[in-house]
């Protein structure tokens, strides 16, 4: 599976982030890499320049002879392409064991938990990167810091993200790791709190080497799942106090990336980086988009986006905000995301919104699990105005992009908050999306 390969892989939702680094990665590698998704985006675009045949359809034509098929989670077992790459006998491969696949033999870093694994791992790979020890990397989201978000340049170090929505952190060989949360999520692969708890106990058990096994301190459910390794926090019995480090000026807005910044810093110091360097990487560290992203100034109007969707991460970054605009108006335009989580989440997201800023409730991103939006989101926005005491603001989806055009004043701060679509309404008010 080393560079210089002259081996096909077609990717059925290639367009993802995630599929997508996977085929930058192939790329690096030295496959022929091919795909289709249903429509044209920025990865899409990035690949096609790079010389992948993307096709804008799903049908058994588009499947390449004696090429590897990849799919992503997404894709139905009645994909008219997966459908004929089984009857072809071709390799199939989900993204799972596809990411097991390039894991395998390697020295992998791995960054998984609820929250903060985007930005962690991505912050990793960069510092390894600007430090000069380099690393390969597979990352859920894009950081201009890096470039893109799939990179392989058979380095010693592979950084992963570990992905604990469908267990594919328990296939990524960690030989070393960065635990970030353990709470509760994803209540549709893990049917409750103490699965989830058992599946970050068995990936801290695969770990090879616990000297490079990282662990957030301050989390009763990781003190529980996560034996050996050391571990990081506020909290001052932590193996790694953030208060304890030297002072890094941060370009992330929000006190949970000095809990990313401490993890980092730590990793690398035991991988043999001096720590000053060390330190002065994670300052050049530009952030991830979609977490906390500036995405300009318009009409007066600061406008960000984050792709926060559980309680933990809606309330750290709604409150961040506040905190760093005191004296201006914070306007938050919420988008629950998945009927299962906010359904079993429903009063932790009452307790996260309810803070002292104008909010907007938008309809609920499904996600695949269309069916009973209407009925859980009515049961969220009563949640809501009970914790809150007042009336919530509800505006459906299609009338949100002139809503907030009309609603927005000079010198509000806007932020738009999900892992849906509300991505698009900042990038698009007043004037083209960008």
């Amino acid at each position: 599976m080393r560079g210089g390969c002259a081996v096909r892989a077609h990717i059925i939702g290639i367009g993802g982030v995630g599929m997508s680094a996977i085929a930058h990665y192939l790329l690096d590698m030295g496959y022929e890499v091919s795909g289709s998704d249903l429509s044209p985006s920025r990865h899409t675009t990035g690949l096609e320049g790079r010389g992948v045949d993307i096709r804008y359809s799903h049908q058994k034509m588009n499947v390449p002879n004696q090429a590897m098929v990849i799919y992503s989670a997404a894709v139905s077992t009645e994909n008219p392409e997966l459908m004929e790459a089984s009857l072809r006998g071709l390799r199939l491969l989900s993204r799972k064991e596809c990411i097991a696949m390039l894991a395998k033999d390697r020295k992998c870093l791995v960054v998984t938990g609820s929250h903060g694994k985007t930005s962690t791992s991505s912050l990793l790979a960069f510092v390894l990167k600007e430090v000069g020890v380099g690393c390969d990397y597979l990352l859920g989201g894009v950081s201009p810091s890096l470039g893109v978000h799939g990179s392989y340049q058979n380095s010693e170090w592979l950084v992963l993200e570990g992905d604990e929505s469908d267990g594919t952190f328990l296939h990524t060989n960690p030989y070393g790791a960065i635990i970030t949360s353990g709470d509760y999520d994803h209540p549709n692969y893990w049917k409750s709190p103490a699965d989830l708890e058992e599946g970050y106990h068995q990936f801290a058990q695969l770990c090879r080497d616990k000297k490079l096994l990282l662990s957030f301190g301050d989390d009763p459910v990781l003190k529980r799942a996560v034996h050996g390794g050391r571990r990081y926090g506020f909290l001052q019995d932590n193996d790694v106090c953030v208060g304890k480090l030297p002072s890094m000026k941060l370009q992330q807005l929000g006190r949970h990336h000095l809990l990313n910044a401490a993890a980092v810093y730590s990793l690398c110091e035991e991988v043999g980086v001096d720590g000053d360097r060390v330190r002065l990487a994670i300052e050049a560290f530009g952030g991830v988009e979609r977490r906390s992203e500036w995405l300009g100034k318009r009409c007066g109007v600061d406008l960000y986006d984050d792709y926060a969707h559980h309680p933990t991460e809606v309330d750290l970054t709604v409150r961040s905000f506040i905190s760093h605009f005191p004296n201006r108006r914070v306007v938050v335009a919420f988008q629950p995301h998945r009927v299962s989580r906010l359904e079993s989440l429903l009063d932790g997201f009452a307790k996260a919104l309810n803070h002292q800023c104008e909010l907007i409730i938008t309809d609920l991103y499904a996600a695949g699990e269309e069916g009973e939006e209407e009925r859980v989101l009515k049961s969220f926005i009563q949640a809501l105005e009970s914790e809150r005491g007042d009336c919530v603001q509800y505006v459906p989806r299609g009338e949100i992009d002139k809503y907030m055009g009309n609603f927005l004043k000079s010198n509000d701060v806007f932020l738009t908050c999900g892992a849906g679509d509300i991505t698009h309404v900042g990038r698009g008010l007043w004037g083209d999306e960008g």
